[in-house]
């Protein structure tokens, strides 16, 4: 079977393993270039496994993909199947059609639950105890195909945004791998979604990774668990400067009462893991976080020039 990939992250690399063991010829790789601030593990990267296994990449700016260029190139290399997986654009119906065994997707919820944009650290954020994958038909719509397979994991207490995603990338490797052979058949299961159950939530860096620090204590530390050190991070400012927060923690409850000093996003005390700073509900503790350049804020730039006077925005 000849299948088309529009694939990213590591579902993405895990999806190319299986089309390969499976015998099938990759025609393309369609994806995009992991952003270093990322911190993303190598493994990660669809590029990366595509070059060392000789397999065409292709990189084209995403306001191009749904181009009649780009389609025409899609076209040309004759699939009989689309998969695709993390990839940013609803592909237009042009590239919909051209496979005739269909064009199939991943999404990192239980559908119709979480429709849009990469809602794979959600359930961390939410503090919830279960995530989900779909493996579904894409149609012109957001997430709204019919659906082939699901399966849930379960979430650790204190799940990080690396534990989800490597927790639903096994899980997806596992639904390909079983599911190949009834896609290449024409025989996979097509099941309807419900509407009117239906989710919507669409990743806005600039909404989401923001902190809150009005927010309680529990919910700035969830928030940083899912986005510390995989999806660049949670953030804030330390004066105009934007500084990401990779580790937190909620301290011991004799330190927690240092929180009814200052006001939300004040720096309270330094501790010896970094740095207390007022929530709306108490304190947390910052561990590790660092500038837009990478570098670690000195002790004066965090506590300003007079000691607890500086307010994280």
């Amino acid at each position: 079977m000849r299948v088309a990939t529009f694939l990213f992250w590591s579902l993405g690399v895990e999806y190319l393993k299986a089309l390969m063991e499976a015998g099938h010829e990759v025609v393309s790789v369609v994806t995009m270039p992991l952003e270093s601030r990322d911190k993303l593990p190598p493994d990660y990267s669809v590029e990366e496994f595509a070059d060392s296994n000789f397999l065409p990449v292709y990189k084209p700016s995403l306001n191009k993909v749904n181009t009649p260029e780009f389609v025409a190139v899609i076209k040309q290399l004759k699939p009989d199947m689309i998969l695709a997986c993390h990839f940013p654009r609803i592909l237009c119906p042009e590239i919909l059609n051209i496979p005739p065994l269909g064009c199939v997707n991943a999404h990192p919820s239980l559908l119709p639950k979480d429709r849009g944009m990469f809602p794979i650290f959600m359930p961390v954020v939410r503090r919830e105890r279960t995530a989900g994958l779909t493996m579904h038909f894409l149609d012109p719509g957001m997430d709204t195909g019919a659906i082939i397979a699901q399966e849930s994991v379960e979430l650790d207490e204190a799940e990080t945004g690396l534990g989800i995603t490597n927790k639903l990338t096994a899980a997806g490797g596992r639904m390909i791998r079983e599911v190949l052979p009834l896609l290449e058949q024409g025989k996979a299961p097509r099941v309807p979604q419900n509407n009117e159950e239906a989710t919507y939530f669409n990743w806005s860096t600039k909404k989401h990774a923001r902190v809150d620090w009005a927010r309680s204590s529990v919910e700035i530390d969830a928030l940083v668990r899912a986005l510390g050190g995989l999806y660049g991070g949670a953030y804030s400012f330390l004066g105009k400067r934007r500084i990401r927060i990779h580790a937190a923690r909620i301290p011991f409850e004799h330190i927690a009462e240092i929180g009814r000093y200052g006001v939300p996003g004040q720096v309270v005390a330094r501790s010896g893991y970094g740095y207390l700073v007022r929530t709306g509900d108490g304190v947390i503790e910052i561990s590790d976080m660092c500038f837009e350049d990478g570098m670690t804020p000195t002790i004066d730039e965090v506590l300003g020039s007079s000691s607890l006077s500086t307010v994280f925005s």
